[in-house]
């Protein structure tokens, strides 16, 4: 293993067993002792000269290292005095995988891929599907949906994939439901009735106008004329 490859398998390790400062430190020191060592292992090191770089006690560090060797990313044998200090070995973590681990690679390995696809097209629905049972959705009263709303609802998700977040979308009928009850997905019923209402109203006014003044300047001619 390369150093990038120590240091990547470090990284997987801690997004499990969340380890703290102190073993972090530990750990990098370790890896640069190691590295200028050519990669002969095991390797001592001093307690005390570890203590004084890392600027930690050496019950920290003792902790650091036990979480460390209990996460499998080392292996250490104790010292005896100032004379033998403790020997450390860099472990490949994929020789210390739990057996939870193990069980979850194998499986995300050896899953059949069309049964995967399947599965995915089993979920996502065509425009036709979303038009269909936004159809059957419970509007508010007073609103309708807005024309084009299935498409638009496809085509959204399709972008991304259909998924929600960073999961896959698990039952598009209920996003679709929600879609349905948003109000900024529907429109007011009134509001193209009052529309109408209010033109016809301002044409009826103009009308009646018009047809009051004709009717004054023909009793203003008329009266004129003496009639």
């Amino acid at each position: 293993m390369t150093y990038i490859d120590y240091l990547n398998q470090f990284w997987k390790a801690q997004e499990e067993y969340m380890l703290p400062a102190t073993a972090i430190a530990l750990y990098a020191y370790l890896l640069k002792e190691c590295n200028r060592r050519s990669w002969k292992m095991p390797f001592t090191c001093s307690t005390v000269v570890i203590c004084d770089n890392l600027h930690v006690c050496k019950t920290a560090l003792t902790t650091a290292r036990k979480k460390l060797a209990d996460a499998g990313l080392i292996k250490f044998t104790n010292g005896r005095g100032r004379r033998v200090p403790p020997k450390y070995t860099l472990l490949e973590w994929s020789d210390k995988l739990t057996v939870k681990r193990t069980e979850d690679l194998t499986h995300y390995n050896t899953k059949d891929i069309d049964s995967r696809q399947t599965q995915r097209e089993k979920v996502i629905p065509t425009v036709a599907d979303v038009e269909s049972y936004m159809a059957t959705c419970v509007i508010p009263a007073g609103y309708v949906m807005k024309a084009g709303l299935p498409q638009r609802f496809h085509d959204y998700y399709e972008s991304k994939d259909w998924m929600v977040g960073n999961s896959p979308m698990v039952d598009w009928k209920a996003t679709a439901r929600k879609w349905t009850k948003d109000t900024q997905n529907l429109i007011k019923k009134s509001n193209g009735t009052d529309r109408c209402n209010k033109e016809c109203g301002r044409n009826d006014n103009r009308s009646e106008a018009r047809n009051f003044v004709e009717e004054l300047e023909q009793r203003t001619i008329r009266t004129a004329n003496g009639e």
